[in-house]
């Protein structure tokens, strides 16, 4: 696969998603059999299958790895080839994550869907915008009737000054933001979509998961804020919406008030198992994962044929299990652990170079687990379940403890790196 080599080491950069584009399509796999639930058709059957002028909005959250934007980005896919038309953005690209408001991700949202209609020659934003810029006259030091929403939006970015009076003249001025976005862009925009053929309008936020902040002068969280708080204007665009949200609000006691607001059960994306809960190898998660290195390799053979060459990029089929399993199913840690093999080894990779790459990523987890919560994760290993003192921020946050989810429910364990941890082994014996 000489001439293959730099697609490949590319189609493993963690850093690059592989989009929904043509290009990227064999790099998709389909891991539902293995995660309990089949997560993406439950959401694109709630869009499908809601009456033309019923809106949804749904929530979808995750560990850091589990490949959440991967996800989406088929759900668009899907979407799409059912005739919607589907306006995918990831928060972080357009605003400051640690000093965002239902404001800013409202004017954002608006911008994003007017976009997507320019590019399909549906230009009916001018009377939303021109009202809403007219509102925010009064910002200092610019002129957003002169500068364009589409360029306001950059500079309210990296400006905290501009935010704070955004905010001031939006609540004194009574322009409500979420009603004139349905009524001057949304009604008028699925109108002219569904002239066109489509069924309707998707907008899919993803980034909004990263959203963390120090605690306020009220004990809330900046995330609790804007997704409990902010709950009814969330919920208010009258078209299907896809939020993504920080997995601590799963673990807090918000989170019955998360459901009630919303009126919906959040979809939380698990691991791809490696063992089942008792201890037992899955196969079938192992097999999903083996897959999901080796159509990187050799993204237009078939699954069967990938097998035959695993010995083209590893020594022995064995290295690459050893791989797989250390990750716990958590296709982000495979997939850094892989592009850092390959930046110290050549092909095909030797267990000696993996198991390099593998001690120092063992190190430099172990490194951020404080002395108490190693007790915590002995208590997660033995009995595969999260107690209110283990869910502790850092445990939730991290990739400390992963999550899966089989036929009798959610389960938990720490990852396989600790596990070999020497602070871990030093304890263990004692404990389980």
């Amino acid at each position: 696969m000489t001439q293959d080599i730099h697609r490949f080491y590319k189609a493993c950069n963690p850093s690059q998603i592989l989009s929904d584009s043509d290009n990227h399509q064999p790099y998709q796999l389909n891991y539902s059999p293995v995660r309990g639930l089949r997560v993406m058709g439950a959401m694109k059957e709630k869009i499908r299958c809601a009456p033309l002028v019923m809106a949804t909005c749904q929530l979808f959250t995750g560990y850091i790895g589990t490949g959440k934007t991967v996800e989406l980005l088929q759900l668009k896919t899907e979407l799409e080839q059912e005739l919607f038309h589907v306006v995918y953005f990831d928060a972080k690209d357009d605003v400051d994550l640690a000093d965002l408001d239902i404001e800013i991700l409202m004017m954002v949202i608006a911008q994003r869907i007017i976009q997507s209609l320019e590019a399909l020659n549906i230009n009916i934003s001018e009377t939303f915008s021109t009202d809403l810029l007219s509102a925010l006259s009064e910002l200092p030091e610019i002129s957003p009737t002169s500068l364009g929403l589409g360029k306001l939006i950059p500079v309210l970015k990296s400006s905290v000054k501009l935010r704070k009076y955004l905010r001031h003249i939006l609540a004194s001025c009574n322009y409500t933001l979420v009603a004139a976005i349905n009524e001057k862009l949304l009604a008028p925009a699925i109108e002219q979509l569904q002239s066109q053929g489509k069924k309707g309008l998707v907008v899919i936020i993803d980034g909004l998961d990263r959203l963390d902040s120090p605690r306020n002068v009220w004990g809330c969280h900046q995330y609790e804020n804007l997704f409990i708080e902010q709950a009814a204007q969330l919920r208010e665009l009258s078209c299907h919406v896809v939020y993504t949200f920080p997995l601590g609000l799963v673990f807090s006691e918000e989170y019955v008030v998360l459901q009630q607001r919303f009126g919906v059960t959040p979809i939380l994306l698990p691991m791809i198992p490696v063992q089942h809960r008792d201890g037992r190898d899955c196969e079938q998660g192992m097999g999903l994962l083996r897959q999901m290195v080796l159509v990187r390799a050799f993204p237009k053979l078939q699954p069967e044929e990938r097998l035959k060459r695993i010995t083209d990029v590893f020594d022995s089929p064995e290295t690459l299990d050893r791989l797989c399993r250390i990750s716990g199913g958590n296709v982000g840690t495979l997939q850094e652990m892989l592009y850092r093999c390959l930046e110290e080894g050549e092909l095909p990779l030797s267990r000696t170079s993996v198991e390099a790459v593998i001690r120092e990523s063992r190190n430099s987890l172990a490194f951020a687990v404080d002395n108490h919560e190693w007790e915590l994760l002995v208590r997660v290993a033995k009995e595969h379940r999260l107690t209110e003192e283990a869910a502790d921020e850092i445990l939730r946050r991290s990739r400390f403890v992963l999550e899966y989810e089989d036929d009798r429910g959610r389960w938990y364990d720490i990852n396989p790196l600790l596990l070999e941890a020497e602070q871990f082994q030093a304890i263990a014996p004692k404990k389980l």
